[in-house]
């Protein structure tokens, strides 16, 4: 694929912006003033892109491709925002990573420029969610857990767990051109050494986000932002002057995730189209139902005529549907409620038959598009900054190291193929890590992952995906499985 015509210009463009982004110098590290009171913050953001397969290949550069569950975390418009091959009312989706990071190399995954003193081990990332969508309305749930063992120099040996429970639905417009998505973010973060917790901290937010792609366009635009969310640990920080401590780690006043703004723009080229409309079926049983109720309507109305003519009493005027006069004869009634019970019948096995043919011509429509495409994304992310804030490692570390404290930039780039139509996908990305720590550079990550077509189960393609996300100081890889589309 890489000597194909459409990846020149990508790879081309991905070395550029690896020299132009590759700070990858650390920074230089001093002795650090030690934690002595509770008036310091945990900036809990992660910078590394920890996701699924696809948007890690792509550098995490998701937001305005925003597809499937997965997508929820990037821009919650994901959760009403159609596929191509999502053509029914009813839609659902279930998908599942594992990812881990660390598993080849020293570890500074909080990019915090120590080159000593400070270890990461066990490190894996969970991620499993579902989603449900009826035509306009989309809704579902998503869990995404890091794990991992630290070990500061001279400290206790601590373990930590990080959780975001996402759920929120979406509603799309215009035949799904635009869409948009709300949701809540419940997020819980346990950190505990000598068999106590330290840290066992839970907060919510809200995330909001948009989603703009025209029916048969070859571009989308996606926009989502999350509001902070804290927890207070500490309530009175300098209280009387005595920290509190446990196993003689000084706590913190409060755990923090900053505000974050994402902006994505995606373009593709080739055969396949990138957007289309939502097209809803026509209501097969609602026709075949109202053809069965005049038919009903038309015996009724000459058997009251009979009824009318045998008793010598004038006709008046009578018209299907609408019949406002219906028949006495306890023999005709019997008989026309045994004829309904055959037609019910003979009509559930018609509806089932139309519909069957309907969803495999939609099927066929589908399966006939080109596979051929070429897809180019990008995202920028704008982080808020956190007060009196230090790292994770640095609170284990006992350390007074700086964190956060102004606002920080990323960019993301990916692109994506299917040089094998129909078996195999491929993606490749860069994305630069933002620098959380004072005086510390942000870092460039190269991203690949690949999906296969593996088995048919119970009607379903899977794939099995595979990904990997290098950078100094940083290798992760990891699995998914989920549906071949």
């Amino acid at each position: 694929m890489s000597r194909g015509r459409g990846l020149a210009p990508a790879a081309t463009a991905i070395a550029g912006l690896a020299a132009v982004f590759a700070l990858t110098a650390p920074g230089t590290a001093t002795a650090q003033e030690r934690l002595e009171a509770n008036d310091f913050v945990i900036d809990a953001l992660a910078t590394p892109v920890l996701a699924s397969g696809r948007i890690t290949g792509l550098g995490g550069a998701y937001t305005a491709l925003a597809e499937g569950i997965d997508g929820a975390g990037w821009n919650p418009a994901a959760y009403a925002a159609r596929a191509l091959w999502e053509l029914d009312q009813w839609e659902w989706e279930l998908t599942g990573s594992v990812v881990f990071p660390g598993s080849f190399t020293e570890q500074d995954f909080f990019l915090n420029g120590q080159d000593e003193g400070f270890g990461i081990d066990d490190i894996f990332f969970l991620g499993v969610g579902g989603r449900l969508q009826f035509g306009d309305i989309g809704f579902g749930a998503q869990i995404e857990s890091q794990f991992y063992t630290l070990t500061p120099e001279a400290e206790l040996p601590a373990t930590a767990r990080f959780a975001n429970i996402r759920v929120g639905g979406g509603y799309a417009l215009l035949d799904g051109q635009v869409t948009v998505g709300l949701g809540a973010r419940a997020v819980n973060m346990a950190i505990s050494a000598g068999g106590e917790d330290l840290v066992n901290f839970t907060g919510v937010g809200a995330e909001v986000g948009g989603l703009l792609r025209l029916a048969d366009q070859p571009f989308r635009v996606g926009a989502s932002l999350r509001t902070p969310v804290s927890s207070t640990v500490v309530e009175d920080p300098m209280g009387g002057g005595v920290p509190s401590e446990v196993q003689g780690f000084v706590l913190p006043r409060e755990v923090y995730l900053p505000w974050e703004v994402q902006a994505g723009f995606a373009f593709q080229i080739g055969p396949r189209p990138l957007n289309r409309r939502f097209v809803r079926k026509k209501d097969v049983e609602a026709g075949l139902e109202r053809t069965m109720q005049r038919r009903r309507c038309e015996r009724e109305r000459a058997q009251v005529l009979r009824e009318l003519e045998a008793a010598g009493e004038p006709a008046p005027e009578l018209s299907c549907p609408g019949l406002r006069r219906r028949a006495r004869d306890p023999a005709w009634r019997r008989a026309e409620r045994e004829r309904m019970r055959v037609e019910q019948e003979a009509l559930d096995e018609a509806v089932e038959r139309a519909e069957a043919d309907v969803d495999a011509l939609w099927e066929e429509l589908y399966e006939a598009l080109p596979r051929r495409y070429f897809l180019v994304s990008v995202d920028a992310i704008l982080q808020g900054p956190t007060e009196d804030g230090v790292g994770i490692d640095a609170f284990l570390a006992q350390e007074r190291r700086t964190r956060g404290d102004g606002w920080s930039f990323g960019f993301r780039l990916g692109v994506e193929g299917e040089p094998w139509p129909d078996r195999m996908k491929l993606r490749a990305g860069t994305y630069v890590e933002p620098a959380r720590y004072e005086g510390v550079r942000p870092r460039t990550h190269g991203t690949f992952g690949v999906d296969f077509r593996v088995i048919e189960i119970f009607g379903i393609d899977i794939r099995a995906s595979f990904l990997v996300d290098g950078a100094r100081d940083y290798f992760s890889w990891g699995v998914g499985v989920g549906s071949w589309h």
